[in-house]
Formats: structure tokens, C-alpha cells, sequence
């Protein structure tokens, strides 16, 4: 990853406000969030952000396979919320959404509500997460988005699961992390877990009851 974003920022040294150099800023912003390296995470973050321009930088969806706005927004909530500014990260997420609701661009909307889901569950806002995880469903199964169609059967599971039927759910949360884990997708391999864990305790309560 540090490699091919290094690459990437060397090719727009000479177009440092260009629609590319937003994109390759986000790239380095995103291994570093994925490294744990959160201030240097926000710094290209937030540079991405600032040149991402709609409209203009549009028809970048179809060249780098997601619209560049939505992602910028995302990671950097995510990034913001470990550094403790909890209403902009909050509020990046909603403009994620705002930016998703006017595309059509499958991979981003996918993308962008997968992404709000994660934010919702790891912030305790439990109704929030479920509308974005019925949504997420419903796109995984009009478009055959495979990388999508594992995060949407792990939501899937999770909310059978949030619905009581915790055996079923279960087993749809493993399936999905475990075609995660065959693609080689750890994104927000720490949240999955948690998830699961807490699911198998409440599972494991209300069979010796």
C-alpha cells in the first residue's frame, strides 16, 4: 500500500491542485488511517477533500472505480473521530450521505453506505445502522458488486441477529466475514470482530438461560 501511494503522489508533483492529485492524496490518507498513523491520515485527507471539486471530478468514478468525494468524506470522519473531533467527523458522514443520494455510480453507493453503517455501529447509533444496512442490502442485490455482496451478507446477518433470531444471524455474519477474509478485505476487520463477539455472548446467555 505505502509503496503504490508513494508512486501515485510522484506522478501529480506536477498537478498538485488536479482532480488525480485529490485522488492520490486520499490513497496516502487511506494507508495511513489503515496504519494506524491517524494525524498523517488527516493531513492527506483532508487535502483530498479540499480538491475534490463536484462536477469537475466527476467522471473520476468511472477512471478510479468510486466517485472521490464519498470516500474522502468517509475516511476522514473516520480519522477525525479517533482524534476526538466527534461533530465534524459526524458531520462528514452526513455529507457522505447527502453526496450519495444524488449518484448512480454503483461501487459508490455501495461504498459510501457500507462505509456509513460502519460509522453508525462503531458510534452505538444502532437505528441509524440499521436503515444504512437494509439499504446496503437492497444495492448488493441489484448490482453484482462482489466485494459489496459480502459486507451486505454480513449486514444481512447482523440485522437478523439485531432482530432475535440470533442463530441465523450468526451464521450470516460468518459467511460474510469469511468471504471477506478469502478476498483478502480486512477493511474494519476490528469492528467485524467485535460485532460477532458480541453477538456469540448474547447468543451464549440466552442458551443457558
Amino acid at each position: 500500500m505505502r509503496a503504490h501511494a508513494a508512486a501515485f503522489l510522484a506522478d501529480i508533483e506536477g498537478r498538485p491542485d488536479s482532480a488525480e492529485a485529490g485522488v492520490a492524496h486520499r490513497v496516502q490518507g487511506i494507508t495511513h488511517w489503515f496504519a494506524g498513523e491517524f494525524r498523517l491520515a488527516r493531513d492527506h485527507l483532508e487535502r483530498a477533500l479540499a480538491r475534490f471539486q463536484p462536477g469537475r471530478d466527476d467522471d473520476l468514478a468511472y477512471r478510479f472505480g468510486m466517485d472521490p468525494g464519498v470516500p474522502a468524506m468517509a475516511y476522514l470522519g473516520f480519522t477525525l473521530w479517533v482524534l476526538g473531533e466527534i461533530d465534524r467527523a459526524t458531520s462528514l458522514i452526513e455529507c457522505a450521505r447527502e453526496r450519495v443520494a444524488n449518484l448512480t455510480h454503483a461501487n459508490t453507493l455501495a461504498l459510501g453506505t457500507m462505509h456509513a453503517a460502519f460509522f453508525e455501529l462503531m458510534r452505538g447509533d444502532c437505528s441509524r445502522a440499521r436503515t444504512d444496512a437494509f439499504e446496503l442490502a437492497r444495492i448488493v442485490h441489484e448490482h453484482d458488486l462482489r466485494l459489496f455482496r459480502a459486507f451486505g451478507a454480513f449486514f444481512e446477518g447482523w440485522l437478523t441477529a439485531d432482530g432475535g433470531a440470533l442463530a441465523d444471524g450468526l451464521e450470516g455474519m460468518r459467511r460474510g466475514a469469511e468471504n471477506l477474509r478469502e478476498q483478502s478485505a480486512p477493511l474494519f476487520d476490528g469492528l467485524i470482530k467485535i460485532l460477532l463477539s458480541e453477538a456469540e455472548a448474547r447468543l451464549r446467555t440466552l442458551t443457558k438461560r
